[in-house]
């Protein structure tokens, strides 16, 4: 698990990806997705899940008592560096039309 993340931190050296956003709200997310595809802007999404359910540490130690909470799940946007600034702009603009 740890190995698999740290080539996806590498891939996305490689590739010159910078993160754009982060946003522990799905719909949010969700939104700026559908305004970049409009845009014919290039973006990845990563999820990362840090929450007692995760791989990590597996799902008998979460059974203890532990609930599912949406703030456990981090989403990121990355993209190229020329098109950072744009994503935050439309990031921005839909924070603002939505009042997440």
């Amino acid at each position: 698990m740890i190995i698999s993340k740290l080539i996806e931190v590498i891939f996305m050296f490689m590739l010159g990806m910078k993160e754009a956003f982060l946003s522990n709200n799905v719909e949010l997310i969700g939104i700026i997705e559908h305004e970049l595809r409009k845009k014919n802007i290039p973006y990845k999404v990563k999820t990362v899940n840090s929450g007692v359910l995760n791989r990590t540490t597996g799902t008998f130690v979460g059974r203890a008592g532990q609930s599912y909470n949406d703030l456990d799940i981090m989403y990121y946007i990355y993209s190229k560096p020329k098109y950072v600034s744009e994503i935050k702009f439309i990031a921005n603009d839909c924070l603002n039309k939505t009042n997440y």
